[in-house]
């Protein structure tokens, strides 16, 4: 009891300090969300022993501002990416790459089995793919030694 308790209250304060940071307008930076990123990725992909290897490169995230709305979106894609990594990929390597150019390109790779038919119709791609068309961008999904997501989003204020 005690230990479901405890695991209960880390959750909740982690889905509490989730909401905090989304609703904060001062994280409305791209430098933020990549940092913001990093570190949720770290922390939940080591709690299912999941290796992550992180890279950022291009210009300087530093200074490019972002709306929340596309904050929030570009957030959740993430993390239903690692999500459905986790709960179906049966991988143990994962790999993020943020490429700042014109727009933003993230990489997401695993070394999982790929998607299932029955994925590749459900709600967290339909989700995923709904999130993407409100930033005006694209996702290309590749299933090859593992699967690849390759997200681009414009990096324009006025879309939003």
């Amino acid at each position: 009891q005690v230990n479901r308790i405890v695991d209960l209250s880390e959750r909740l304060v982690k889905n509490m300090s989730e909401i905090i940071w989304a609703m904060d307008a001062g994280f409305d930076t791209l430098s933020s969300l990549i940092s913001y990123i990093r570190r949720y990725a770290f922390e939940y992909l080591e709690d299912f022993e999941i290796e992550l290897t992180f890279e950022v490169d291009g210009r300087s995230p530093k200074g490019i501002p972002l709306t929340g709305k596309q904050r929030r979106n570009i957030f959740l894609v993430v993390k239903e990416i690692l999500h459905n990594t986790v709960k179906h990929a049966k991988a143990d390597r994962m790999y993020i790459r943020f490429s700042v150019g014109e727009t933003l390109q993230i990489q997401i790779h695993d070394n999982g089995i790929g998607l299932s038919q029955e994925n590749e119709q459900g709600n967290g791609l339909k989700n995923i793919r709904r999130r993407l068309e409100d930033l005006q961008g694209t996702l290309v999904l590749k299933v090859a030694d593992g699967t690849t997501f390759t997200l681009d989003v414009p990096l324009t204020i006025n879309g939003s």
